[in-house]
């Protein structure tokens, strides 16, 4: 049974960084990131350091960040299966102990009937936002240890991973078991790819 680990807050970026990779990376409409940009590693600059949490969030534009020390605690399965990045502040400074996540393979973790699903008229690629309560479609998992989320935005652990870590150890994280079904729970439908 997988656990999906999300963050209760967001990092805030730094608005020249931004408008730099949305002009590069994301649809003018809808600003969503293309999934062209998850082949290799995203670096994100920060207007201030991210709180203490273990897994957190850049939204906008939507770049998973942790702890490297949480990370860690994977041993080689974050580096074998994401692509990590750098963390920066807006005045040039490198935040070591922090690193993005993206992958190429995301998977699609699917919320209740409060989720909503939207089409961009220019890019034609659907949105998905998750609510509680998650889950995942048989036909959208995918055997390994961890992944990169869409439709809820942050981690997915496998079982063993997820015994890894002490949860009086790691605050600022909500931890939702997932459950995977055969058929969608709200009936929503999907006309395109889905990008978030």
């Amino acid at each position: 049974m997988p656990y999906l680990r999300q963050s209760k807050s967001v990092c805030e970026c730094d608005d020249v960084w931004l408008k730099a990779l949305e002009a590069k990376w994301a649809c003018p409409d809808c600003r969503t990131l293309y999934p062209e940009i998850r082949k290799e590693a995203v670096d994100v600059v920060l207007l201030y350091a991210p709180d203490a949490s273990a897994v957190n969030s850049v939204f906008p534009p939507g770049i998973p960040i942790a702890r490297r020390d949480f990370m860690e605690l994977f041993g080689h399965y974050p580096s074998q299966y994401l692509s990590l990045g750098r963390v920066f502040t807006s005045d040039g400074k490198l935040l070591d102990e922090f690193v993005t996540f993206v992958s190429r393979r995301r998977m699609l973790v699917r919320g209740g009937p409060d989720s909503t699903v939207t089409r961009c008229s220019t890019c034609g690629r659907t949105g998905y936002l998750a609510f509680p309560p998650f889950y995942v479609l048989r036909d959208d998992w995918f055997e390994q240890p961890l992944h990169e989320s869409i439709g809820a935005g942050q981690l997915v652990l496998s079982d063993e991973l997820y015994s890894r870590v002490k949860r009086s150890r790691w605050k600022g994280i909500y931890v939702t078991k997932l459950r995977i079904v055969d058929e969608p729970q709200a009936g929503l439908v999907f006309p395109g790819k889905v990008w978030r």
